[in-house]
């Protein structure tokens, strides 16, 4: 089973560039990955965006890609650029926070954008300027990524360039989010949605309703910790944030989760 026309595969083959699969660990971008595997691409680099707030299994999933392909796995480390930005992690974690509380529009977070994009971008345009790199963006995802997609089909184009690189985007007609499990399943391959552990989207899906008191008291019990301070700090400890998220960091973000959300 393809998940895209063969269209795309003739013209990714055809132009014979350097292949860079933008991979997070999640359900698309490992299923492009194999699926460049699968129609005999040698000249494909993996490339991942490590935040510093990703779950185990990320770095599981993606060794285990590299592994079976047989592509070079390349790491950017975000925090190496938000140093030079003069930011640190849970600043910007904070800032999306906020505006995903105060907005319609949750998938164009601060955090998205200079936690992954950004840095990614930086990257590339210093490594593989000339590259075509594969997007893992669907339709179903978002009302902004399915008006995009749309835009591009419409262009009766696969490839769209921006900051001066050029992306593809293989899943543009893949409008049932069906697809992408069914294919995983059929592959034997185990892999969940790519969240960090502090993402806004992934908390709020993970802990439910958080508009009446019970549904936070609830939360709270089922941890087993007394306040939300002491959840987060127990998500910190969990996943070894020290270096992202003091206390301090930590407080502030309890204080503002309680004030919303209580």
């Amino acid at each position: 089973m393809s998940l895209v026309p063969q269209e795309y595969w003739e013209t990714i083959k055809s132009l014979k560039k350097t292949i860079v699969c933008l991979v997070s660990g999640g359900t698309e971008s490992t299923a492009l990955a194999y699926e460049c595997y699968k129609q005999g691409l040698d000249n494909v680099i993996l490339l991942f965006c490590d935040t510093g707030l990703e779950f185990p299994q990320v770095y599981e999933i993606l060794n285990k890609i590299s592994a079976d392909t047989g592509y070079k796995l390349e790491i950017v480390e975000a925090a190496d650029y938000i140093k030079r930005w003069n930011w640190t992690v849970a600043q910007i974690l904070i800032r999306s926070y906020e505006k995903y509380l105060s907005s319609d529009i949750q998938t164009d977070l601060p955090c998205r954008y200079n936690l992954k994009l950004n840095p990614m971008k930086r990257f590339s345009a210093k490594n593989y300027p000339d590259a075509i790199f594969i997007s893992g963006i669907a339709p179903y995802e978002s009302r902004q990524r399915r008006m995009f997609l749309t835009k591009i089909r419409k262009q009766n184009t696969f490839f769209h360039s921006k900051w001066k690189l050029t992306y593809s985007y293989p899943l543009r007609d893949c409008f049932s989010p069906k697809v992408i499990p069914k294919y995983l399943r059929d592959n034997n391959l185990d892999v969940q949605s790519s969240f960090c552990v502090l993402c806004p989207i992934n908390f709020f899906k993970t802990i439910g309703d958080f508009s009446t008191r019970d549904s936070l008291d609830e939360l709270l019990n089922d941890s087993g910790q007394n306040t939300l301070i002491d959840y987060l700090s127990n998500f910190s400890d969990r996943y070894k944030l020290a270096d992202y998220l003091t206390d301090s960091d930590l407080n502030k973000l309890a204080t503002l989760l309680t004030k919303t959300l209580v």
